[in-house]
């Protein structure tokens, strides 16, 4: 049984409103989000490319996430990485930033808890990140961001062939 803490609630509640909408979105993964994993991913194959999404859990046990997404090139990333080539990562956030107080925070900030007396809610972190499912689904056409989806590209500019 899995302990009592805001942790395991969020994931609890990414089990349950989170993962059965990616499988109706075509996505394969595990069945829940559980155990100490920091990374959970998730895939499928769509026009010759492969998604991937992977939501990723704070590794310092903090009640917060952020959802990667990836598209794998035809022949995959080693492929890339030898022939060269250009890969592009989304990041899904609900407001823009580089840390994780940007993330889907279970946790309220110590201002939202000294002055409203807000308490942990899993429930509002994994709706939130539900209510960016549109956006998501139009990134994987476009490839573009969006107000809470940040690109990031890799350029990879391909080994030589005397194996560099």
């Amino acid at each position: 049984m899995e302990a009592k803490s805001v942790r395991a609630d969020l994931r609890r509640e990414l089990s349950k409103q989170l993962l059965p909408q990616l499988k109706r979105r075509g996505f394969d993964g595990p069945e829940r989000i559980g155990g100490n994993a920091l990374c959970h991913e998730f895939e499928r194959v769509r026009e010759g490319a492969k998604d991937q999404l992977t939501i990723q859990l704070e590794k310092h046990g903090r009640p917060r996430f952020i959802v990667i997404l990836t598209i794998e090139p035809p022949g995959g990333f080693d492929r890339m990485i030898q022939l060269g080539g250009v890969a592009v990562v989304g990041t899904v956030r609900p407001r823009p930033g580089r840390t994780t107080r940007t993330w889907f925070r279970a946790d309220p900030s110590i201002w939202a808890r000294i002055v409203r007396g807000a308490k942990p809610a899993p429930e509002q972190a994994v709706a939130e990140c539900v209510g960016l499912l549109p956006q998501i689904d139009e990134w994987w056409l476009s490839g573009k961001s969006s107000p809470h989806i940040r690109v990031h590209e890799t350029r990879f500019p391909g080994t030589s062939a005397s194996g560099r």
